[in-house]
């Protein structure tokens, strides 16, 4: 074909409507895979690509959202991060990633800074339970925002969360229903929604069975985690039958520890941790885990930010029931 292709090349050529088109290449919309399949083949054989800085200057829409991460050190994060990217394209939108590197007070600027390259909306991950900052954006927002997996503790604004409190209160009866008495628990930074209410179920749960609770911090870090553990395995008479991690990064970092001193889990000391990322499921590690059902998380959040954007929505509040996982180590 002579000149510049148009989309009503590949429509007539994939035998399809210009509207048809328009959704496949758009990723709006709902269509057939074969139908799907059909228009791609078409406007790759016509060499057609649609003129997307164009049409976003035409409707002064730059179909991004920005995606403020605290790490991708964490696997649960990189994992929730590939999700998001996928189901972002999906939907039509191009995620922009940021990294707060674990500094909370980062956040009002980066929110800031991707604010200012015109993202249409906000998905967080890296609130800390008591941001002043995101207390004030709730009230007045920029854009609209959905914060996901960490929330402010007051329970304000857009979030889709695990039920945190109710996933340590189910994973530590779990311990207790196999005769343990000894629990430790490994806390995150209980500056985060995520660790302070972990740490609140696991309390309630021992206060229920009348057992003193043992806490101790490894701050949601693995090297961290594995000098604690030292000194608990080194403390005469108080090493416990079960460990608790606060999520499963630690919980491998309690894995790898018990390892170096020839310490069976499970057997010895059983290890329970809270995230289920993929590594857990690995044969040689085999963790018994809390689930957070990321995959649900991170959809429900995704469709709740495009729902804002959209203005079908006004408000997103989803609390997600988590799922306990057995496996060996517990």
């Amino acid at each position: 074909m002579q000149g510049i292709a148009t989309s009503r090349d590949v429509a007539k050529l994939a035998r399809v409507s210009q509207s048809t088109v328009s959704r496949v290449l758009s990723g709006k919309g709902k269509v057939s895979e074969a139908t799907r399949r059909r228009v791609v083949e078409a406007a790759e054989s016509l060499g057609y690509y649609a003129n997307e800085a164009a049409r976003r200057m035409r409707t002064k829409r730059s179909d991004s959202i920005g995606v403020v991460l605290p790490s991708l050190n964490n696997p649960f994060y990189a994992e929730t991060a590939h999700t998001l990217y996928d189901r972002a394209k999906q939907v039509g939108r191009i995620p922009l990633i940021a990294l707060t590197l674990n500094n909370p007070a980062a956040n009002q600027t980066i929110m800031k800074d991707l604010i200012g390259r015109r993202v249409e909306g906000l998905l967080l991950a890296s609130i800390s339970a008591h941001d002043a900052y995101m207390q004030a954006y709730c009230a007045d927002p920029v854009v609209p925002y959905v914060m996901y997996n960490r929330r402010l503790v007051q329970g304000l604004g857009n979030w889709v969360v695990v039920d945190n409190k109710l996933g340590a209160i189910e994973a530590t009866n779990y311990l207790l229903g196999q005769g343990h008495r000894k629990i430790l628990f490994v806390s995150g930074d209980v500056t985060y929604s995520t660790a302070f209410h972990r740490l609140a179920g696991y309390r309630e749960a021992m206060d229920r069975a009348n057992l003193e609770p043992v806490v101790v911090y490894g701050n949601f870090d693995y090297a961290r985690t594995y000098e604690v553990m030292q000194y608990v395995l080194d403390a005469p008479g108080r090493r416990p039958t079960a460990v608790f991690a606060a999520n499963d990064l630690m919980a491998l970092s309690v894995l790898d520890a018990l390892s170096h001193r020839g310490i069976r889990p499970k057997t010895d000391i059983a290890v329970m941790g809270f995230d289920d990322i993929s590594w857990s499921s690995l044969h040689g590690i085999n963790l018994t885990t809390m689930s957070q059902r990321q995959d649900i998380m991170i959809q429900t959040a995704l469709d709740g930010l495009v729902g804002l954007i959209e203005g079908s929505l006004s408000t997103v509040r989803h609390l997600i029931k988590p799922t306990l996982i057995v496996r060996g180590t517990a």
